[in-house]
């Protein structure tokens, strides 16, 4: 089947493969269904699911993960989450490995449900690394200076009757109150290992702030995410009680209702079940929807800044970087007393933008014109997305100090 071959082309190293018993070789093959191949990227994601393992949790977290993966966006890619049974690589540390995944994604979604919760609600785990804590605080701090663009999340209530085949959810604002449930002080280990990677890997970022665990599930709760209660989208997922069975037999109808078998109440109950878990499903369409308002903010934003601006000259690209043309004749120049050697002396001593000085160099790029770059245009021209994200904001505050 195409599923089957696409799914060798785009993680095989198989260099022939059969289609219709023709043996095709693997450029012909990729060239044939590349629409319907996708080839996943582990520099950059659209979305960062955190959720905490568990027997439902888990279920949910992957009912979502299938409903979006690889969805083609209106722009034309492909969907790409981080989640950890997709995205972490064997033989590296799978901290340091989540925590870069969520620097380089758009939008973060933590799955917060009781079961996540239950282990913060215990003041003895306290000196304990809590790994869930640890991704909400670092989407806390990135959010915070700009470095991701949503924070969405996924309120999950109390589930129970799963194993019977009926399951329901109640409301998880009726249960939990972080205010008088969690405990007022910080996880200290968690702490120190989020310090540690920000001191390493965002080095431009101001280190960030010890906050309690009641802190910081409170800010969680505080970002919008209205349309994914699943408790309120529990009421249209289709589950319920078995269906009546409906006999075109006169004497059985006298009879009364047949009565299913023991195979046909199984049936039904696993039916429930599937039909309770597309509420993640529900999930994942809401928050692509989202996305899709977020993927586009940047093209609106540059658009704005072009018509506002005032054109003095139109700087040329250097005919060394034909490639790098797009960025070079969409800035503008300004400034006087060589802006572009102030920009490469700012960036120097710095860890993480030093590497591109000769990168500036080469587009003539000042801070100003900095500004007025959009961020899919430096990433064309070289920079990480990642850099790419926070260089601008990185500069305007350098600009202003």
């Amino acid at each position: 089947s195409i599923e089957q071959h696409t799914a060798l082309c785009a993680e095989s190293p198989r260099a022939i493969f059969e289609v219709q018993q023709d043996r095709i070789d693997k450029a012909t093959f990729e060239g044939m269904f590349s629409p319907f191949v996708f080839k996943r990227d582990k520099a950059s994601y659209h979305i960062f699911v955190s959720y905490r393992q568990g027997s439902f949790d888990s279920l949910a977290t992957a009912q979502f993960v299938n409903s979006i993966d690889g969805m083609i966006l209106s722009d034309g890619t492909s969907l790409n989450p981080f989640y950890d049974a997709l995205s972490l690589s064997e033989g590296k540390r799978f901290d340091v490995e989540f925590m870069r995944g969520m620097c380089n994604s758009d939008i973060v979604v933590p799955f917060v449900s009781m079961d996540a919760l239950k282990r913060m609600l215990d003041s003895s785990n306290i000196s304990k690394v809590d790994h869930v804590l640890l991704e909400w605080s670092l989407a806390l701090h990135l959010e915070e200076h700009g470095a991701i663009k949503r924070i969405l999340p996924i309120f999950i209530g109390p589930v129970t009757g799963v194993g019977t085949g009926m399951p329901t959810m109640d409301n998880l604002f009726t249960h939990f109150n972080a205010d008088r449930d969690l405990p007022d002080e910080v996880n200290q280990v968690t702490h120190e290992r989020l310090a540690e990677f920000c001191a390493k890997q965002l080095p431009h970022l101001p280190p960030p702030v010890g906050k309690t665990v009641r802190k910081i599930v409170s800010e969680v709760f505080r970002f919008n995410s209205s349309k994914c209660l699943c408790w309120d989208l529990a009421g249209t997922s289709g589950h319920g009680a078995p269906r009546r069975t409906v006999s075109l037999d006169a004497d059985a109808a006298r009879a009364g209702p047949a009565v299913p078998t023991l195979h046909q109440q199984i049936a039904q109950l696993s039916n429930n079940t599937k039909a309770f878990l597309r509420i993640f499903s529900m999930c994942g369409k809401e928050v692509t929807t989202v996305l899709e308002s977020v993927l586009s903010e940047p093209k609106r934003a540059s658009a704005t800044t072009a018509v506002a601006a005032q054109p003095v000259a139109v700087a040329q690209p250097p005919a060394s970087a034909p490639v790098k043309q797009h960025v070079a004749v969409t800035v503008l120049v300004s400034g006087s007393d060589d802006p572009c050697q102030q920009l490469q002396d700012m960036m120097a001593s710095h860890a993480a933008f030093g590497p591109y000085v000769p990168l500036v160099k080469e587009l003539g790029l000042d801070a100003e014109l900095v500004l007025m770059t959009s961020e899919e245009d430096l990433v064309l021209a070289g920079f990480k997305p990642f850099h790419a994200r926070m260089f601008g904001r990185w500069v305007k505050e350098q600009s202003s100090a």
